[in-house]
This record gives C-alpha cells, structure tokens and sequence, in this order.
C-alpha cells in the first residue's frame, strides 16, 4: 500500500478473540546481562556515550508541530541492537534489511543518535571495528522499528501496522506468541496492531509525537484522523447516578458537619465502619468533594467528606454499592499511589484487565451515541472530546477542567514513564538541558487529578 508498505488484510471474516496466527521469532536481541561488566565501560566510554545527543523536533506539517523540542539521548538498548545486529551472520541480516527503517537521510533524531552510536562502537568495541558504520547505524534503525516485548522480531507479526483503534493484539505466553482478534473483522480490512501501551488513552497529539519519537512517522489512523475520540469516553459527573450507601474507612472516625468545610459545626461523630445513607447532594471544595448523610435524627444530618488528601489524609468514606464500589476516584487514587510510587501495601484488587470491573470496547465508534452501561445494564452518560473539547450530549455540560486536568496527566505520563530510571539517572548527571523530573509531589496531585 502506498505510504505505509507491506500490510496485512483478513482474507475471510475474522470473530473477535479469534487466534490468527503464532509464530517464533527469527531473531531475538541480546538481553541486558550481556552487557555487564565488559572492559570497555570505563570512564572515557562514560563520558562519550554520555555526550550523544540530538534535538528532536516534530515535522513542520504535522498537527503536533507546536510540541517544544526535546533532547534524544542514546540508551543501553540501543547498544543491544547495535552489538547484537553485529554478531548476525550475513543471512540474518540480509533478512532484516527487508523490514521498514527510516532513510539515513532522514533529520529524525533517531536517524542521527544512531550515527553517533555507531561510530562510538567502531571506534571502542572490537565486534563491531570491521563493520561498516551504516550498517551499523542500520542496525540500530531497523531492529528499533520492528522490535516486539521481549526483544523478539517476526516475520510476519513485525509487518503488521499501527493503529490507535487496533483490531488486534499481540499475545504472549511462555514459548508462545501470536496475533489475536480483540473485535470481529470483516473481509478485506486491514490487521492492526497498537505500538503503543497505555499511552492509548492519551490525547491525540500526545500519541503522534510519541509514535513519531519512537517509530519515526506520523500516525494517521482513523482515530487520528477524527474529530471525536470515544475511546477516552468519561462518565458524566454532572448526570451520572451518586452513590446511596457509604461506609467509613478512615480510623478512628470521620465527623459529620453542618456545612460543607472542615470549619463547619460538628453535629455527629462516625466511627470506622459505620453506614449511613447519603441523599445524592454533593458539593465541592477547596478541601474536596462532601456527600450530605442523611440521619434518623435531623439534628445530626449534614456533610460528609470523602477523601482527605487536600488535609495530608486518604479516603476517608468509600461507596458500598456495588457498581461504585471498584471505580470510585478515592479507591483508585490509593491504588494508583501505592503502584506509582511503591508504596507498601495490599495489591491483590489492581488489575488493569481485570474485565469484571471495566468496561470493554468491542466497536472504537459508537454508532448508537454517548451512552455506555454500567455493571446493571444502565445507561450512563458519558462526555466526549469532539471538536477540540469535552461535552455531555447528554446534559450539555463542558468539561473545560478536564482538559486542564488531561494536560497535567499526560505531563506524568511523559515524565514518569518516558524514561526508565536509570536512563533518568544518567541524564540527569549528563546535565541534560530541559529534562524535568518528577517530585513525589507532583505525582500526588497528578493521582488526586486522576
């Protein structure tokens, strides 16, 4: 197919979930270990390596134009492909050269990051004092575009294209990988894949720079290409249901107060584990989100605070309905900060696939509206981006801070997990220019966001 090469179509309707096809890879790259404790890792190798960079900038017609340059750093990865493409006997290598890589010609960053490497290795490794630094820098260029988890490069499944709405996915089980279905596919559509990981719940823009950095081309996938992206669908808080139940998790007691602050008068004290109903009224602060309890004595009804981390505490009421009970913003929150920040803790109930407690997309466009179910079979109403903005069709409101708050969270997403940390560490004492780390608490505010 012009512009995008070799691709892959479904000869007949394929049912989702459906195995298409496994196979071994032909060349598998060398693992870190290999790496460890060789000579030429002294501190002139340290200081060289360290000093390869390049600028990477987004392509002038592209929609993420506007995205601020930023530094492209060699990484100990890179040195595997390298070495390990320069063990290859000639067959292998013949037989990678048949795989998509950017020209040499290319200003990718990537292109010349490569290039440095190269010459690095020739000059002060001896595997690789005879070859040839193109090749070398093609090496480096054709196994990072091609590379599946692992290390792994197929024949067939290394072909396969990209898509923000993939059809299919790839799976992987001790000695075994394969190419799966995740919805039905008719005749003649192409097989995708995504390139990316949870990166797919990012904005649009996001997704092609990170693509562009990674995989040096610009995504322009059916997803991509539209206005509206149901796949980062919302529910509404403005008309979806409130939870009635709630119990009290924060020890020893949480107060109950007559108004919505922290300053207001206590009129009752709950211990730990104690239910009561609430009244579906809710209010927002400064200090955070208040559910107003309901009491069979009046006097002692009024607000409760759910969360207490604006005031240094955690969750201090939870939902005990049972389609709240696994979603609810505080619950997550203290899940998220344990997995974020490696906090000790019971981690039994995080599952990102646990499919019991998501809700799975079978079709990237919802034909029917903007409406999803929750675990009883209701509707709930969602907001959509579209048109460069959140809105409920349901009821109409904005979610103007959900893009501030989706801006900050895809700022984690690069700071965060963009880098390993001892890339991070590297870079930093490399004096890398513009390269911000994180503070615990940024990451914090990043999760209560979340």
């Amino acid at each position: 197919v012009e512009g995008q090469g070799r691709c892959a179509f479904a000869a007949h309707d394929l049912a989702a979930r459906e195995l298409l096809l496994e196979e071994e890879p032909f060349y598998t790259r060398m693992p870190p270990k290999q790496l460890q404790g060789r000579p030429e890792w002294d501190e002139a190798w340290t200081v060289a390596f360290n000093g390869i960079r390049a600028v990477l900038t987004a392509p002038k017609d592209s929609a993420f134009a506007a995205m601020p340059e930023k530094p492209l750093l060699a990484s100990t990865a890179l040195v595997r492909d390298l070495l390990s493409f320069a063990l290859l006997p000639e067959t292998l290598i013949g037989a990678l050269m048949n795989f998509s890589y950017p020209d040499l010609d290319s200003e990718h960053a990537l292109v010349d990051v490569a290039r440095q490497l190269a010459e690095l290795c020739k000059e002060r490794l001896p595997e690789c004092r005879d070859a040839d630094v193109k090749l070398l820098q093609l090496g480096v260029l054709v196994t990072e575009m091609n590379i599946f988890p692992g290390g792994r490069i197929f024949w067939t499944m290394s072909r396969i294209n990209h898509s923000c709405a993939p059809n299919c996915v790839f799976s992987a089980a001790p000695n075994r990988w394969g190419l799966r279905s995740i919805r039905d596919i008719a005749a003649g559509e192409e097989i995708t894949i995504s390139y990316l990981g949870e990166e797919l719940l990012l904005p649009t823009l996001q997704r092609q720079w990170l693509l562009w950095r990674s995989k040096c081309f610009i995504c322009r996938c059916p997803r991509c290409e539209s206005p509206e992206d149901p796949l980062r669908d919302r529910a509404c808080n403005s008309c979806a249901p409130i939870p009635r139940r709630w119990q009290v998790v924060h020890q020893p007691a949480v107060w109950r107060r007559k108004e919505p602050a922290t300053k207001g008068r206590a009129v009752a004290l709950l211990k730990e584990g104690t239910e009561f109903d609430a009244t579906g009224e809710l209010r927002t602060t400064k200090e955070g989100l208040w559910v107003f309890g309901e009491d069979s004595d009046s006097k002692k009804s009024g607000w409760v605070l759910v969360d207490g981390s604006a005031l240094g505490l955690g969750p201090l009421i939870e939902p005990i309905d049972p389609d709240f009970s696994n979603i609810w913003p505080g619950k997550l929150k203290s899940r998220f900060q344990k997995k974020a920040l490696h906090r000790p803790g019971d981690m039994r109930e995080f599952d990102w696939y646990d499919l019991d407690k998501v809700t799975r997309v079978t079709r990237w466009r919802k034909e029917e509206g903007s409406e999803q179910t929750n675990a009883a079979g209701e509707s709930v109403p969602v907001v959509r981006f579209c048109d460069g903005h959140w809105t409920c069709k349901s009821c109409g409101e904005e979610g103007e801070a959900l893009e501030k708050e989706e801006k900050v969270l895809v700022e984690v997403a690069q700071r965060v997990f963009a880098m390993t940390l001892p890339d991070q560490r590297r870079a930093s004492t490399a004096g890398v220019k513009g390269l911000a780390l994180p503070t615990e608490s940024f990451v914090l505010s990043a999760l209560r966001l979340a």
